[in-house]
């Protein structure tokens, strides 16, 4: 099929102008628009032809099918009551019609019960990976290469035979999904939904934490919260180094001011800081390596960090930070006191 750019179908765009689009591929579409002025300008021109088809081919009538079926049924019946008792009937079509829809009434519901039934029982069987105190890896059959984190569980289809590609998320994954415009890839993760096409990002819920998090790497995706009936409350469009945030006390979706650099430590052991206030690095750092940094004065924490760490022991991160700023750091134990240094 083909497919305008940044893989948007352009069967969607003429559901979207026909009213016909879910919540989602609503924003979905709205976001293609107004990614850039090229997108714009397609959809405003197949807006035009779409406008001028409207106008140019009239309505279908409307048909009375009820009406019509009662003039078929009192045609039967006025044969029925007037044909011949005795001898042999000559088939005729108002014969084979009666017989035909009686066939009809008595298969079609079969028929109809059956398909139900064999699409209950034919749905393709769910396998899991379960992680305790250990990191797994996983390549689904679509090609997309998944990263499960330690006490997680990923449930995934052995093979995806519908128009979409589902899996289910409790406690953290790193999802790196191989492009398919026909086929978006969907995440159930607890009330939160991750929608996309082509792309790699973190999602983390695990059930101990009030808060969902989303955190995209590379391409776009769509995060939706999702109520107890299945039911789409809210959505956020989110583009790479971005991350959203779902309190599970408040129900509420967001969108993070900016990510705070540790969204892949687990993966990476990387932390990465852009002008990071010191006191976001260290209450960062604390989570990380499980110790408690004390400041003496709470001046130190307004000071801002540009730097990496990879792969490196606390000491050496907070000695890094310490002659960066000059401060003065003492360790007892678990836990780290930050002072100014006299000058």
């Amino acid at each position: 099929m083909r497919t305008f750019p940044e893989n948007m179908d352009p069967d969607l765009l003429v559901a979207f102008l026909s009213k016909e689009t879910s919540p989602e591929e609503t924003i979905l579409v709205k976001e293609w628009i107004a990614s850039s002025e090229e997108n714009n300008a397609r959809f405003e021109a197949l807006e035009k032809v779409w406008n001028a088809s409207e106008t140019t081919f009239p309505q279908a009538a409307e048909v009375d099918t009820e009406k019509a079926w009662q003039q078929l049924a009192g045609k039967i019946e006025k044969y029925e009551t007037g044909k011949p008792q005795i001898g042999k009937v000559k088939a005729s079509p108002t014969l084979f019609l009666k017989y035909a829809l009686r066939a009809a009434a008595v298969f079609i519901p079969l028929l109809v019960a059956g398909y139900l039934i064999f699409s209950h029982y034919s749905k393709p069987e769910l396998l899991s990976i379960v992680t305790t105190d250990s990191i797994s890896e996983k390549t689904l059959t679509d090609g997309s290469m998944i990263t499960l984190n330690q006490n997680s569980e990923l449930k995934y289809p052995e093979k995806f035979e519908n128009e979409s590609r589902e899996v289910s998320l409790t406690g953290e994954a790193f999802f790196k999904v191989s492009s398919n415009p026909e086929k978006p890839f969907i995440i159930h993760s607890g009330v939160v939904d991750v929608k996309v096409v082509g792309t790699s990002f973190n999602v983390s819920n695990y059930n101990e934490i009030s808060t969902i998090e989303v955190f995209v790497k590379e391409g776009k995706v769509i995060v939706f919260a999702v109520n107890q009936n299945g039911e789409k409350t809210d959505s956020i469009f989110l583009e790479a180094g971005s991350k959203g945030i779902f309190d599970k006390k408040t129900s509420l979706l967001r969108k993070a001011v900016q990510a705070d650099g540790s969204e892949l430590f687990w993966i990476n052991q990387t932390l990465i800081f852009n002008k990071t206030p010191l006191e976001t690095v260290f209450d960062l750092v604390a989570e990380i390596y499980n110790v408690e940094i004390i400041m003496k004065n709470s001046e130190i924490g307004n000071l801002r960090l540009t730097t990496s760490f990879v792969g490196q022991p606390i000491d050496s991160v907070m000695n890094v930070i310490a002659e960066s700023f000059k401060l003065k750091i003492s360790r007892n134990g678990s836990t780290f006191e930050i002072d100014a240094t006299e000058n």
